[in-house]
């Protein structure tokens, strides 16, 4: 039986583990309740989450400002008199652009602005480099004060 609540304890701790190490919940509560450990760890899977946020609004930029190649093309295919190609470049049009404008909506509403993301991250770095001084100035002033 004693295995048993050494299992839940083991389980509960990770539990706890994981909901505390997220950003929003940082946001909320500050960086008083976290480690050294646990801010740096905060970073790391912030900067994970920014740089894929570039990538991916840059990829819908890109496949939204594409759609207009696709008029162009439909030009010329009406140039070659080719009614098929017409027709699938103005049905891509619409899809490339749809597409584009719906993804830079979904990365809006789930990350918010770049801004809002760069806050973050000058705030999480604000946070470990505070926890540093903090941990300096009762161990060792040269404590390197890199946070990567």
């Amino acid at each position: 039986m004693e295995k048993d609540y050494q299992n839940l304890d083991a389980y509960l701790d990770q539990l706890e583990n994981e909901s505390v190490l997220d950003i929003p919940n940082y946001l909320e509560h500050g960086d008083a309740y976290y480690t050294l450990g646990e801010l740096k760890q905060l970073f790391h899977q912030w900067r994970n989450q920014y740089q894929m946020y570039q990538r991916l609004i840059q990829l819908f930029i890109f496949i939204s400002a594409a759609s207009v190649i696709w008029i162009i093309v439909g030009a010329l295919f009406y140039l070659g008199n080719i009614e098929e190609g017409v027709l699938v470049s103005m049905i891509l049009f619409p899809f490339f652009l749809v597409f584009g404008l719906v993804g830079c909506l979904f990365l809006y509403f789930k990350f918010g602005t770049l801004s809002h993301q760069q806050d973050i991250g000058l705030s999480l770095k604000t946070s470990i480099l505070k926890k540093l001084d903090e941990l300096g100035s009762q161990r060792n002033k040269n404590w390197p004060r890199d946070i990567y």
